[in-house]
């Protein structure tokens, strides 16, 4: 895929990496002559439980490649070559639905022009603000914008778009020191989103409707947020600068930019872009969302059969007889923070937050990655191509020497330390973990329609205290006993 960006003459306007169509895969056919097969692979297979179906000789199924598409591959080793589902496939609608990958965004997916119009306005908006000469703070720049239009013909300010769209960049010079203060370079901040034009759609959205979506390195996600999702970061936004700049070991999302595009007159969505606290280059094997409330919160085994990459809630983790192992000290260090994030929270009315915890068993390094990863390798022509890597059921092979790359942003805290998580001080009956922490859903104010579900519910449950709607006192309360009583496990020092 490629974009059409203004001559040199234009200093609005920024130059990305398209995909060429030298990006063949060594003995395969040319890709322009290959209609249905958008990615091929010739060393690497998986079978029908993943994303991909391999297909082997004597013939294809004629379902899925045409028969133009049939002549072109004569003459190839066929045995090797694997062919993603698409959304006609017959077994789509299965393999999305129970996805534990995130799935690449053709221009065949629903979502593509959504997801190059945020692509292209991220390209632009970032790279106007930070060629700026950098300047103080102001309170109005809370509360600024800057616009873009995006057409066929392009503008001074704006290069030629495949799509007709407006932009909107909410705070830019704030989101920018912002960016600087987690440590993230420019540059490789706009190669990780725009460079190659790719995202990663994970599975169908949850009950809020939210699309993640996982830059091309998986560094970076793009969520989806609702109309008053926006304005509440926006009115919080000075506070929440603030006290991420003071508190460098914070458990909070870390927001890197609010956008708004429009595609039409009725379609407006606003999306933020977060650092992705989960790693690149080791397995997630269990993964809890922790709320502090009992009520609702369980994944039945059903489920778990179904999709065994499901986050997991707060009474799988009772059940499960679960703990977070780490010393005395390092529980203290976290229970100090998650007090002082939550009563931040609390102070600003907000409630419903989750404290995410991915878990890895570090003896089984090697084993499983739940994420595919793009990963760019050499040909035999010396001409680099994209290979997805489905690789659920394969060992991770990622060069260690990069791993300090992917967790570049992360490791100025004392909870992100160990490639990006906390390595377990004390072994859970002989086997070392390691955890990944954040605080998610951070944009939930406890406002008229909290107020009431909070009343419904009460009406019809009798343990009023368990339900999740709870005030922002309560919640942070209870979130804070059941961590300390229930999740964290002190150790000896």
């Amino acid at each position: 895929m490629s974009i059409t960006s203004h001559s040199d003459q234009d200093a609005c306007s920024a130059s990305t990496a398209p995909c060429s169509e030298d990006d063949s895969l060594g003995t395969t056919p040319p890709a322009a002559s290959l209609k249905s097969l958008s990615l091929l692979s010739v060393q690497t297979t998986v079978d029908t439980d993943g994303a991909f179906e391999s297909y082997s000789d004597p013939a294809f199924s004629h379902d899925d490649i045409s028969s133009s598409d049939m002549q072109s591959l004569k003459g190839y080793d066929t045995a090797s070559i694997a062919l993603p589902i698409s959304e006609t496939h017959k077994n789509y609608i299965l393999m999305y639905d129970t996805a534990s990958i995130a799935l690449p965004i053709s221009e065949t997916h629903k979502n593509y022009i959504l997801m190059y119009d945020m692509l292209t306005g991220i390209r632009v908006s970032i790279s106007r603000i930070e060629a700026k000469v950098p300047k103080q703070l102001e309170n109005e720049d809370f509360a600024s914008t800057s616009s873009f239009n995006f057409d066929f013909g392009g503008s001074e300010c704006t290069p030629s778009s495949k799509h007709n769209f407006k932009f909107k960049d909410y705070a830019p010079w704030v989101f920018r020191y912002m960016r600087k203060a987690f440590g993230i370079d420019p540059a490789e901040y706009l190669v990780s989103l725009t460079g190659k034009y790719v995202l990663s759609e994970l599975g169908s959205p949850g009950k809020s409707g939210a699309f993640f979506y996982y830059s091309a390195d998986y560094k970076y996600i793009i969520k989806t947020i609702h109309h008053r999702e926006h304005l509440l970061l926006r009115k919080v936004l000075k506070e929440y600068y603030g006290y991420m700049q003071q508190e460098n070991d914070t458990l909070l999302t870390k927001f890197l930019g609010l956008y708004r595009v429009e595609m039409s007159a009725l379609r407006k969505i606003h999306f933020v872009v977060m650092v992705n606290i989960l790693p690149v280059h080791k397995s997630i094997h269990e993964t809890y969302d922790i709320k502090g409330s009992t009520s609702g919160r369980f994944i039945r085994p059903a489920e778990i059969v179904r999709n065994p990459a499901s986050v997991l809630k707060d009474n799988n983790w009772i059940k499960n007889n679960r703990s977070v192992y780490l010393s005395e000290r390092t529980v203290r260090l976290l229970v100090d923070q998650l007090a002082k994030d939550s009563l931040f929270l609390c102070s600003l009315d907000i409630m419903d937050y989750s404290l995410l915890i991915a878990i890895h068993f570090c003896d089984k390094d090697g084993e499983i990655q739940e994420f595919t990863v793009i990963e760019e390798v050499e040909n035999t022509a010396g001409r680099k191509r994209s290979l997805l890597k489905r690789t659920v059921r394969e060992p991770t092979r990622v060069n260690k020497e990069n791993t300090a790359d992917a967790c570049k942003e992360k490791t100025h805290s004392i909870f992100n330390s160990e490639d990006g998580g906390i390595e377990s001080e004390i072994y859970n009956d002989g086997h070392k973990e390691m955890y990944f922490v954040g605080i998610i859903d951070i944009l939930t104010l406890y406002g008229k329609a909290k107020r009431f579900e909070n009343f419904i519910k009460t009406m019809r449950k009798k343990r009023s205290k368990n339900i999740s709607a709870i005030s922002p006192e309560r919640y942070q309360a209870r979130f804070m006993e059941f961590l300390e009583s229930r999740v964290l496990k002190k150790g000896a020092e």
